[in-house]
């Protein structure tokens, strides 16, 4: 008998909770079994007994040698069957935050650049019989703004003509500060399939926040949006970005969220200081502040039906990476280059040198990737990370967003990330949540 090799033990409250990411198990034990298992480890032995069946049952314990997780391999190639596109570095808001200066640069994206990502996305699906394919806007400014808008109208009436022809289910979806037309708004609503909209909260949090770029408020525009989108039962989500001078109000904003929508998900982020936040002078909470106010929040919201969201706490996920930006994403920015972060979209960015991985050839109107450039973002999974090494939610955090960290100076360099201590809080607590919830529907087991 053997104890799997990724197993942490976290005392809790007299008792302990093992938990092994790997297997994806959660469960709490005594100290006699935490002892237990110690001498399994030694011996190799587990007395028979309840207890032994739950840990075998769980994978925590188990027979004969366990094999290596099938993890992605590092290729160098990518080979999308999704984009996202940026139409415009441009915006119609000034968000004292903005982490790509939206609004300061006005690049927008060439039809033919867009053209050439969707006819990429839709031959590797066709290649690979895939049933689907995704085609999303996001970027560093607000891809509805301005000329950006004829080329969302032309990329998603192209994909929807491609997915007639191919047979291929094409996903269309978008990020948006909320500020848009009656005109705009319908012919999003006939025509995609999601929206997720940046919304601080409460009229003056918004308003501070999130302005036009007149100085006037947002509130009453983004309201508008939501309204609609309610009336119509359109799929949409909402994300909050919480400043040091927001934190405190979290259940207010929870409160404010239900009393305008039917969302039973609300997806909070601490604010990360960069971008603009050199001159307007916008603070990012305390990690500590964040965490506690977010322990208080969440247990708010659960009582009345409601689960916030943040990226840096999913126990319900097992990964090697973060997300798409370890050289999996292909996203084009409104210059035609290809990077695999949402937050480096401008040619200006210092680290565009990292994550830039390939830009479109006017030549050929074809994508050139730098293949050493994607292997380097693929090697960057959280087994490469030597700080990371003995993380109890090192595969869930997975050495945590890309860019962020990369701001510090090193990517590959985790032991200076600001929001290491928010995502042990975070996970440690939905841990407990969880087993919470066990105890009240799991029946107990007889001797």
């Amino acid at each position: 008998m053997n104890v799997t090799r990724e197993l942490f033990i976290i005392p809790n409250e007299g008792n302990f909770i093992l938990f092994a990411p790997l297997r994806k198990a959660l469960l709490e034990v005594n100290e006699t079994t935490v002892a237990l298992l110690q001498e399994c480890e030694r011996t190799g032995t587990f007395p028979e007994s309840d207890v032994r069946r739950a840990l075998y049952d769980a994978g925590i314990i188990f027979d004969g040698t366990e094999q290596p997780h099938n993890w992605r391999p590092t290729s160098g190639i990518i080979e999308p069957d999704s984009v996202t596109l940026f139409p415009t570095s441009d915006c119609s808001l000034f968000c004292r935050y903005c982490y790509a200066g939206a609004g300061e640069t006005h690049f927008y994206l060439a039809w033919p650049v867009a053209r050439a990502a969707i006819d990429l996305v839709f031959e590797n699906a066709v290649r690979r019989r895939a049933k689907k394919a995704s085609v999303g806007f996001h970027g560093g400014g607000e891809p509805f703004y301005g000329r950006a808008w004829e080329v969302v109208q032309r990329s998603v009436l192209y994909a929807r003509e491609l997915s007639k022809r191919h047979g291929i289910y094409v996903s269309l979806s978008a990020a948006t500060n909320g500020v848009l037309s009656l005109k705009k708004l319908d012919w999003i609503t006939k025509h995609f399939g999601n929206l997720n909209i940046s919304f601080d909260g409460p009229e003056d949090i918004q308003n501070r926040q999130r302005p036009l770029k007149s100085g006037k408020g947002s509130f009453d525009h983004v309201m508008r949006t939501v309204r609609l989108l309610e009336e119509r039962k359109f799929s949409y989500g909402i994300r909050a970005t919480i400043t040091k001078e927001s934190v405190g109000r979290l259940i207010e904003m929870v409160d404010f969220f239900r009393s305008i929508s039917t969302l039973t998900q609300y997806h909070f982020e601490p604010l990360f200081e960069c971008g603009r936040c050199a001159t307007t002078g916008a603070e990012a909470p305390d990690p500590i502040e964040f965490a506690t106010a977010m322990v208080d929040a969440m247990q708010y919201a659960r009582t009345r039906g409601i689960e916030l969201y943040y990226s840096g706490a999913n126990i319900d996920r097992t990964v090697d990476s973060f997300c798409g930006a370890s050289g999996r994403s292909f996203c084009v920015t409104p210059q035609g280059n290809v990077t695999s972060c949402f937050e480096v979209s401008l040619e200006s960015d210092p680290r565009a040198a990292q994550f830039f991985y390939g830009k479109f050839d006017t030549d050929t109107k074809r994508f050139v990737f730098q293949s050493e450039r994607v292997a380097a973002l693929q090697n960057r999974t959280v087994n490469n990370l030597s700080h990371c090494a003995d993380c109890l939610i090192k595969y869930q955090c997975a050495g945590d967003c890309l860019a962020k960290v990369h701001s510090t100076g090193d990517m590959f360099d985790t032991s200076k990330n600001t929001r290491c201590s928010t995502n042990h809080i975070l996970s440690q607590f939905k841990m407990r949540e969880r087993l919470a919830e066990m105890r009240t529907t799991t029946p107990a087991r007889k001797e």
